[in-house]
């Protein structure tokens, strides 16, 4: 390894603990420039995204997708026989899928960099330049802490007593249960509900709010409910769980919704409440703040000591691996360079993968009625472009949320594919951009951006 940046004093320039999309970003990039960087890493490399959540999610949302189109093929004048999914051939498919992602494959892995030290174990912070792992001590002159987050499980009388699932032991199942319960509304619970679904699980979701992903405008919640709705899922929204327990028959759930007590019995319980951040690795030593919510960073993703920085899951506040991928790069930027750069966050995707993709970025409409400021909106529903009546999918809308000069704050877009044509409203968002400008671009045709130029012509520019 090259040591020439290296003080004496030190064991490399920067230590990452984590190797999840952030930490492999940011250890990459530094070590690309000549820095020295060593990776903690105390679980599977690659973190969270690569071995838990994100491929092989979407791997199995891919499975689910396509048992879809191929159930719709008569529709469009192609006859096939009876289709079976396999659960134990989709597990295979999921299994490679995650060994031929970037940051694991050989040849494309950071960790083949010459500059790049891997070391596996659990991180433990001992002073503010100093990391052991196990018996071993490890010096840098930076650090960042990458070390992601752990599923949340809500403190439900019975639940701690019981094998639930999460997205983390999801895989490790042999097969599937007749019926399943999902606990949460959010992006997990979405894309779980339809992964079960697809494999013909007897699925329910429960979720505290009045509709799924409550932080989120309501139209939004509310179509993703008829999507499920639509497979079989059962959607119980305003539901308080009070009790789980286990019955000879399977688990048994108790919960309350109108001021009734109800009962649902399910063979498993897959907990999709959230997350939690991993910042037991020493902190205090280190003198590095954090809370429940997580560690706390300034814009530059400093934490109260300026020499350790902290990004993704462990923030609290990014819950998503482009947004992680992001800070990665931001942080290593201020690593390298004296002029810093700020990490900004009013123009991050949050997606919900499935049928049909949900994608919110910036300001709801919601977060607008709060301030009190004048704002505009406007809804373009899919049914109305070309695309929509080919693809026989008229569900679905792209919304947009403008100031009153019509310069676009905030987008919702639920279709399918929204993921591959929201990044031109993000774009928009990112640098202040009007949406007549975006109503004045050319879209293809026919195509689900048609949505996004209709939606943008209907706000008023200044």
């Amino acid at each position: 390894m090259d040591r020439r940046n290296v003080s004496k004093k030190y064991s490399a320039d920067v230590i990452v603990v984590g190797s999840g999309a952030g930490g492999s970003v940011a250890a990459l990039t530094l070590a690309d420039a000549g820095k020295r960087v060593i990776i903690v890493e105390k679980e599977a490399v690659g973190g969270d995204c690569a071995n838990y959540s994100c491929i092989p999610t979407k791997a199995l949302l891919e499975t689910a997708a396509m048992q879809k189109m191929i159930s719709q093929a008569p529709a469009h004048g192609i006859k096939i026989g009876n289709v079976k999914l396999s659960y134990e051939a989709a597990i295979h498919s999921v299994n490679q899928s995650i060994h031929s992602t970037g940051v694991l494959h050989p040849g494309h892995s950071p960790y083949d960099n010459a500059n790049i030290q891997l070391v596996r174990g659990q991180a433990h912070c001992l002073d503010k330049h100093t990391i052991s792992v196990d018996l071993t001590r490890y010096t840098a002159a930076n650090i960042i802490i990458a070390s992601g987050s752990t599923p949340f499980v809500p403190k439900i009388p019975g639940l701690q007593e019981i094998d639930y699932i999460t997205y983390r032991t999801f895989a490790k199942q042999k097969t599937l249960p007749p019926s399943v319960a999902i606990i949460g509304g959010g992006t997990t619970a979405y894309e779980y509900a339809q992964i079960y679904a697809a494999f013909g699980v007897k699925t329910h979701v429960f979720e505290s709010h009045y509709h799924l992903f409550s932080s989120f405008d309501s139209e939004v919640g509310d179509l993703a409910e008829s999507a499920l709705t639509n497979t079989g899922v059962r959607i119980h929204t305003a539901a308080n769980i009070t009790k789980v327990h286990t019955t000879k028959n399977g688990n048994l759930i108790t919960f309350s919704q109108a001021g009734q007590e109800h009962h649902v019995s399910v063979d498993s319980i897959f907990v999709a409440a959230g997350n939690i951040p991993n910042t037991d690795i020493g902190l205090e030593n280190a003198g590095v703040l954090n809370s429940e919510e997580g560690i706390r960073v300034n814009k530059r993703l400093q934490t109260s000591q300026k020499n350790i920085f902290a990004i993704g899951d462990v923030t609290g506040n990014s819950h998503s691996a482009s947004s992680a991928v992001h800070q990665g790069l931001v942080t290593a930027h201020n690593i390298l360079h004296r002029k810093k750069i700020m990490f900004q966050d009013h123009a991050v995707p949050r997606v919900a993968y499935g049928m049909p993709e949900i994608v919110v970025v910036g300001k709801t409409e919601r977060q607008l009625k709060l301030t009190g400021l004048p704002y505009q909106t406007s809804i373009a529903p899919l049914g109305i472009v070309g695309k929509a009546h080919t693809s026989a999918y008229t569900s679905g809308f792209v919304k947009i949320v403008a100031s009153y000069t019509g310069h676009v704050v905030g987008v919702s877009i639920v279709a399918p594919q929204a993921s591959e044509f929201a990044s031109e409203l993000t774009f928009a968002i990112q640098h202040c951009h009007r949406a007549c400008d975006i109503a004045n671009t050319i879209h293809p045709f026919s195509s689900w951006s048609e949505a996004v130029r209709v939606a943008a012509s209907k706000i008023y520019c200044t």
